[in-house]
């Protein structure tokens, strides 16, 4: 199974300090090794200021930058959201990661372009991430049944929801349900 796409949401019991209460979505498996970047940890640091340090231009985003994992190697990467369209009625979202440093600056001076910066990624190999969510560890959902750029720290918890609800679903085999049971 290919993990790219996939949202992990930490268990309620998840123990680990570097992902307790986090979502993480998986942004590429290449073999045995897949990385991801968790969503929903904002750092105290802007992208003003990671923009000076690691490229020595000026970026006027005082956004905060995201803590994508423990793992500090590369310095830095986009998140971002784009619209092509396919037709007149119809628009597809695809979300892309960039290390690139003009396409990050680009990307960061388009006002109608959604991103995110992270410095740090998560990393597994398949069999360790596979054997944690056997463990429990992780709850999954695919990257379109969120809103990966909601408020942090709101993620968690609705994404834990989703999930909940997604699992629910298909166990009972399930297409629709409404949103409150008693509109039923």
């Amino acid at each position: 199974m290919d993990f790219t796409g996939t949202v992990l949401i930490a268990s309620p019991y998840m123990e680990d300090p570097n992902f307790r209460m986090t979502v993480t979505l998986i942004v590429s498996q290449q073999g045995d090794a897949i990385t991801g970047l968790v969503l929903n940890r904002p750092t105290s640091a802007t992208v003003a200021d990671i923009c000076r340090e690691q490229f020595k231009r000026e970026c006027p985003s005082e956004e905060p930058v995201y803590l994508g994992g423990p793992v500090s190697s590369p310095p830095m990467a986009l998140l971002f959201k784009t619209v092509p369209m396919i037709d007149s009625d119809q628009a597809m979202f695809s979300v892309e990661l960039s290390v690139d440093e003009e396409q990050i600056t680009g990307a960061l001076s388009d006002k109608n372009q959604l991103c995110r910066v992270f410095v740090g990624y998560s990393g597994w190999t398949e069999s360790q991430l596979r054997g944690e969510i056997d463990q429990g560890a992780w709850y999954l959902l695919r990257a379109e049944e969120i809103d990966i750029f909601q408020e942090p720290k709101e993620m968690w918890i609705s994404s834990l929801q989703r999930s909940t609800f997604a699992s629910f679903q298909r166990v009972f085999h399930l297409k629709r349900l409404p949103n409150n049971p008693e509109d039923n």
